[in-house]
């Protein structure tokens, strides 16, 4: 006898219950031994496929288990049987399935199955579908694409994300590289951003970079981990939060380097903000540098000098410490602004300008390079003017307000009938 029952296609985790009767006599089957029954489907217009051995359930209520069955009740329900089947019978593409449960003394029975292929039937099927990598993991299929967003993570704000302490290997876009699941290796993060157009990296603290290849127009985003330059192009960089080291080149951008840490390195076409330099930064091309807010690290000035024979513009808005400028020629401009404790000076041209605030200055180029402090204000020449200010005795009481007692906190007195001005 053939039923019918409708699922959806695609469905998965399908139970049937059979009520199957004895050869014999036609009562209702009881007792049987669930190895002994055979299960098989035919799609339609396919071959069947190969009958299997039942395996017995646990219990009848047991969760789902393709290819097992059990016996429901014997004494209230005699003669009916649970069937679990296999998800491949519902799978999509046609239009319905014969399932067929038969053993040895009793009759054969069969239930067709129409496979609803509507499109409610169809999402619903996809929606409850349990995201496996043994279900769906055909390549760019939008069942894969569900479970590597479950299980690895996205590429959040357009990063490939690089650990190389604790990244995993390998290069699977949209399972390597993400915020979930960073990979290891420089070339690795590479590949994966070349595939899907990505330009911009997140650093994992601690990790080690060093640059294999062009950094072109590549942004680093991070926080206490160390970049080697190691000669390659790096004209439209970014890097944040790295120690930075090596050389990099530019036949056209700037490179832009925010909160780093700057030991020896040499850079073409270069702008640093926030930045501290602790070794030597030699700039070795001809171009405009800029260093804003920056400063010096450590006991030592940081050298800044330039290949020879490039032309150089530097300009050093707010700085704070200590600094040498070394290897001026002609045309060659530096503009020193900020707070300055020494500043030492060495070339064979140029000019200096020096602005702000300094301690100590010292050429030793022997006057060949022109430093210009007109425009700056020693320590020394603040203190000694303080002292001069620290009391002044004011006599002309008439043209002075009645209610002033001090001029910037130096005491006003005064009898008010000697000279404009007692003392000093």
């Amino acid at each position: 006898m053939i039923g019918g029952m409708q699922v959806a296609a695609g469905a998965a985790s399908v139970t049937t219950y059979f009520s199957l009767r004895k050869t014999s006599d036609g009562t209702p089957a009881t007792g049987l031994t669930i190895a002994d029954i055979d299960l098989q489907y035919t799609r339609s217009g396919a071959l069947p496929t190969a009958k299997v051995d039942a395996v017995a359930l646990a219990a009848t209520d047991s969760a789902f288990a393709a290819n097992k069955a059990i016996e429901i009740d014997a004494t209230d329900q005699p003669g009916l049987f649970r069937i679990d089947w296999s998800d491949a019978a519902f799978l999509v593409g046609t239009r319905e399935v014969l399932l067929t449960v038969k053993e040895a003394t009793v009759f054969a029975e069969h239930l067709r199955v129409e496979l609803d292929g509507s499109a409610t039937a169809i999402s619903n099927a996809v929606w409850d579908a349990i995201l496996s990598g043994s279900f769906h993991n055909i390549p760019a299929s939008a069942g894969r694409r569900l479970r590597q967003l479950a299980e690895f993570g996205t590429y959040s704000n357009g990063r490939i994300y690089l650990d190389t302490l604790d990244g995993a290997t390998g290069t699977t876009d949209f399972e390597h590289g993400t915020d979930s699941n960073a990979v290891k290796t420089m070339p690795e993060a590479n590949t994966i951003a070349t595939s899907r157009n990505i330009h911009d990296f997140h650093i994992f603290n601690g990790s080690i970079v060093v640059l294999g290849q062009s950094a072109e127009n590549q942004s680093f985003f991070g926080d206490h981990w160390t970049m080697d330059l190691n000669g390659k192009a790096c004209g439209g960089l970014y890097c944040q939060g790295a120690t930075v080291s090596g050389a990099g080149t530019s036949t056209g951008e700037e490179m832009k380097f925010e909160v780093c840490d700057v030991l020896i390195a040499s850079v073409q076409r270069g702008h640093f903000d926030k930045c501290g330099f602790s070794g030597t930064l030699t700039m070795t091309k001809t171009a405009d540098y800029d260093y804003h807010n920056c400063y010096s690290k450590g006991d030592t000035a940081p050298v800044f000098t330039k290949t020879a024979g490039q032309t150089i513009t530097a300009e050093f808005q707010n700085y704070a410490g200590d600094i040498t400028v070394t290897g001026l020629q002609t045309n060659d401009t530096i503009e020193l602004g900020g707070f300055y404790r020494t500043v030492m000076v060495d070339g064979t041209g140029g000019i200096v300008h020096l602005h702000g605030h300094y301690e100590t200055v010292t050429d030793l180029s022997g006057g060949t390079v022109t430093i210009l402090v007109t425009g700056a204000i020693k320590t020394a020449d603040v203190a000694a003017i303080k002292v001069k200010t620290d009391s002044m005795t004011f006599t002309k009481v008439n043209e002075l307000d009645s209610n002033i007692k001090s001029i910037n906190d130096a005491e006003v007195v005064g009898d008010g009938d000697g000279t404009p001005w007692d003392g000093v």
